[in-house]
């Protein structure tokens, strides 16, 4: 009894997946991907298909086509999402994604591609195109950007701020020490270095050149120690700051040339 429920609940389920995708099968494995992250399955998959089957109808294409551009925004690749969605407005330039469906970020992101969308109805191989698009896209890491410049005002400050309060409270008793410590020998250094050039008995003038000399390299040592906790202090944050991706795209149609950044916030 127990084999016979579990059968027919995996047919169930598979009946019900292929409903809510059409009759196409492989549809209800795209969603099915897409609804649990396998972002990548439903690269390889969706790749293979468009690939080896050109007889399949312009209606499973276009599906194929947003479940692949859908995949790569998810991981932040941007380019090939937009080339995915290109592909499938040049079947349909009216598609319309479902706001009900997708977030408003990836509605904006194909409303963009729309709108900048330039159909290229088919044409025989011996005419050449009349508008020649290039792409470049450069994607980047940046650091978030307020951290590092707490830091760069108190060293520590940024890591205090991010939650890593032991690290950040010794970075910045460290930096205040000797920022102070620097900023003291500095009025010291001067103040003895006129007691020195003020002497006049041979007694007097070497007594104030040592304590000219030894004001002048405590100075050093610690303007020296502040600046090598301030370095520090940003290469722990560069090291372990969530980074934020940026892409660019910069994109030619004939004289026209767009520039778009891109910010997943």
């Amino acid at each position: 009894m127990r084999p016979f429920i579990l059968t027919y609940m995996v047919v169930l389920l598979a009946g019900t997946l292929v409903a809510q995708s059409g009759s196409d099968p492989l549809l209800a494995v795209l969603q099915d991907h897409y609804e649990n992250f396998r972002y990548q399955a439903i690269i390889d998959l969706a790749s293979a298909k468009l690939q080896e089957d050109s007889s399949m109808s312009p209606e499973s294409r276009m599906h194929i086509l947003r479940y692949k551009a859908l995949a790569h925004y998810a991981r932040g690749e941007m380019d090939r999402s937009m080339a995915a969605f290109n592909s499938l407005l040049q079947i349909n330039p009216d598609y319309r994604l479902d706001a009900s469906q997708y977030s408003p970020k990836i509605i904006e992101f194909f409303s963009d591609i729309k709108a900048n969308f330039v159909y290229q109805p088919s044409i025989e191989p011996q005419t050449p195109p009349e508008i020649i698009t290039r792409i470049d896209t450069l994607q980047v890491e940046v650091m978030t950007p307020m951290p590092a410049v707490k830091s760069s005002l108190l060293p520590g400050w940024g890591q205090w701020s991010m939650g890593e309060k032991r690290k950040g409270s010794v970075l910045m008793g460290a930096a205040l020490i000797s920022l102070s410590g620097s900023l003291y020998y500095t009025l010291q250094t001067r103040e003895h270095e006129q007691d020195y050039l003020n002497a006049v008995r041979p007694s007097q003038i070497e007594q104030n050149y040592d304590r000219y000399n030894s004001s002048y390299r405590t100075r050093n040592i610690l303007w020296g120690s502040f600046a090598t906790i301030w370095v520090l202090s940003q290469i722990d944050l560069w090291i372990n700051t969530p980074k934020i991706p940026v892409s660019s795209r910069i994109s030619r149609s004939g004289d026209e040339i767009r520039l778009s950044i891109h910010l997943p916030f």
